[in-house]
């Protein structure tokens, strides 16, 4: 079975490079083909880099303040 969702989104990401895309509107375009995909952004093990471009951050959930500092995730854990 073919991985209908992958092919979508390189098939995106090549169309934005095409269309001339600035690296922020890029950055936001494959940030939420990331985040509709079936999997946590954890499991990139790219958290640095993702902290870099202004994607995540480190803090603590007010939901689960016991869990104490964690990796945030922005759309998911909270909004820019």
């Amino acid at each position: 079975m073919a991985d209908r969702t992958s092919a979508g989104n390189y098939a995106a990401i090549f169309q934005a490079l095409a269309d001339d895309k600035s690296k922020e509107e890029l950055i936001e375009a494959i940030w939420n083909m990331a985040c509709e995909a079936d999997f946590s952004p954890y499991q990139m093990y790219s958290d640095a880099a993702l902290i870099k471009l202004g994607l995540a951050k480190r803090g603590v959930r007010d939901a689960f303040p016991d869990d104490g500092e964690v990796m945030l995730y922005r759309g998911l854990d909270y909004e820019s």
